[in-house]
């Protein structure tokens, strides 16, 4: 195992998750049911972590299969997806490692198959390290950072703390992130951030 995690960290800054926080969406599974969710793989060399909030499907699924996988993803509508709701069951693809079974993406550039050791459970939240299993580099496409695909992320993120706060600050961010859109998104993102709207019910 320990050679399986030593070559694998030799190339996962290929597969796209390099030191800091690398924004993916995790898939986890229960009862062959699959979940995806976006989420932070927070890497600092070697060390790889991930930071789970209580109550989450993902939360619940690794506390009973304590297996993930990080999907490398350039869609800005599946993350607005799968941050407010279910994705499409053809949106996963079942595959198998040494037996475990595990759930990437289609849509997935890459993907890292990990298992989370050393799990902690806090008062909001479950933290664990994560020990490269396996992974895959399904296209070598290249994309230039495109600002708009980052303001749809923050934006997911600003709506989960808005449902969960109703706080009206969280609104005028993602009124910020609009502008940045409109600006500098392309069709896909400017679709992504209209569904944001449709998830949270306002008007603004």
């Amino acid at each position: 195992m320990t050679q399986i995690k030593d070559m694998i960290l030799k190339e996962i800054d290929k597969v796209g998750i390099r030191d800091g926080i690398s924004e993916t969406i995790v898939t986890t599974f229960s009862s062959n049911i699959a979940n995806a969710a976006p989420m932070g793989i927070i890497r600092a060399d070697k060390n790889i972590k991930i930071r789970i909030f209580k109550g989450s499907d993902t939360y619940n699924n690794i506390l009973v299969n304590p297996f993930l996988t990080a999907n490398i993803i350039y869609d800005p509508l599946l993350y607005v997806v799968s941050t407010f709701s279910n994705l499409n069951p053809s949106e996963f693809r079942k595959k198998d490692y040494n037996n475990i079974a595990y759930y990437p993406l289609v849509s997935s550039v890459s993907f890292v198959l990990f298992e989370c050791r050393n799990i902690q459970e806090k008062i909001s939240l479950l933290t664990a390290d994560l020990i490269p299993l396996h992974y895959e580099i399904n296209s070598n496409m290249i994309k230039a950072p495109n600002r708009g695909f980052f303001s749809v992320i923050e934006s997911c993120i600003h709506g989960t703390r808005y449902q969960l706060t109703g706080s009206d600050k969280f609104l005028a961010l993602i009124k910020k992130h609009e502008n940045i859109v409109n600006k500098c998104g392309g069709t896909r993102e400017k679709e992504s951030f209209e569904l944001i709207y449709k998830y949270l019910e306002r008007t603004f």
